[in-house]
């Protein structure tokens, strides 16, 4: 049984910064993986990918990407208890992604910060009705989560591991997935809202979003819906009326359903609507959208661009041009804009 001990990770966000490219705690492990293609180019990465390692524990996991034949690596793995590996610094190309494209951009290992989490990915059942994984360790079925239908229509039992993917049609009405832990989850969305402060992110993506059919991870046993409305990022399957204020916080982890307003944020300032303000989100209406330092055109232009579909933060509304919040802050205008009233 995979047994989830939620206080091994202690270490609060504010205890966690980066420097250099490196995350600074004292609970945080360094090792250096040598698959590796350089720095990035400059104003990247700009996406972060979710990934399961589908291994048998994180340990493994790190010791497989240290090996340069496996010609793998992630900027970190997650481990269940919380426990995290750094293995690049996040200024240097990881190789996770591996084929991948997304929205016109191919290869994501040139864009993007690959998070590894600590995870077996999808659980077959023996003939004793046991859970068990592609590599023969058994679950408890407090362990295991039950996907009656997933994004895609394809059975995916008897996938060996993340990497060795196997086309099975067999008609299942379920499909069953190993359970992520609270702490992981926990640390997971922490640290995204870290790299995001940090870093000029656009984008969180799962593996198979970019990979789709080739790679499930990291499945549905992940909130990565709850995860991009936490971070308050583009939200790919959102519609206006489900990217309320009151629905920000639904179905996350029992630790984060109470985070309040400021917690929610993820700018370098806390945000806060007044009480009487009836617009608190809005969604770009636009392919692209320019971000400007003031309420006009004569503002100098900021280095990122929000996208169509992304969910931004109001933090004022004006006439003709609202300030808003997405992974820093800005001034759009209006026109582009769908603004969602917050729920009374």
């Amino acid at each position: 049984m995979d047994t989830v001990m939620t206080n091994t990770y202690s270490a609060p966000l504010n205890a966690v910064r980066i420097e250099n490219n490196r995350l600074h705690a004292s609970e945080i492990e360094h090792v250096t993986s040598p698959n590796t293609s350089g720095e990035f180019p400059r104003n990247l990465p700009d996406t972060l990918v979710i990934h399961f390692t589908g291994g048998s524990s994180a340990s493994s996991s790190v010791d497989y990407m240290l090996k340069p034949k496996s010609k793998v690596s992630a900027h970190l793995v997650i481990g269940r208890n919380g426990e995290v590996t750094q293995l690049l610094p996040f200024n240097v190309i990881a190789w996770h992604a591996g084929q991948s494209s997304f929205a016109g951009r191919k290869q994501f290992n040139n864009y993007a910060i690959g998070i590894e989490l600590d995870n077996a990915g999808q659980l077959d059942i023996d003939e004793n009705g046991e859970y068990v994984s592609w590599f023969g360790k058994r679950y408890h079925p407090d362990d295991v989560f039950v996907e009656s239908s997933h994004s895609s229509s394809k059975d995916r039992s008897g996938l060996k591991n993340n990497s060795d993917l196997q086309e099975n049609l067999s008609a299942h009405s379920s499909t069953y997935w190993h359970r992520y832990s609270e702490v992981q989850l926990q640390r997971t969305f922490d640290l995204c809202r870290l790299l995001c402060n940090t870093y000029h992110i656009n984008y969180v993506l799962g593996h198979e979003e970019i990979s789709p059919g080739r790679k499930f991870d990291p499945g549905p046993a992940f909130p990565l819906r709850q995860l991009r409305r936490y971070l308050t990022q583009h939200s790919f399957n959102a519609q206006p009326s489900d990217v309320t204020v009151d629905d920000l916080s639904r179905e996350l982890p029992p630790s984060l359903q109470h985070t309040n307003e400021k917690q929610l944020s993820v700018s370098r300032k806390s945000i806060t609507a007044p009480q009487d303000f009836p617009y608190t989100s809005a969604i770009v209406s636009v392919k692209r959208l320019n971000v400007r330092f003031g309420p006009g055109t004569e503002f100098t232009k900021a280095s990122s661009q929000l996208t169509s579909g992304q969910v931004v933060r109001v933090l004022e509304r004006g006439d003709t041009w609202s300030r808003v919040a997405y992974t820093a802050e800005g001034w759009v205008s209006n026109e582009y804009l769908t603004f969602v009233k917050q729920k009374r």
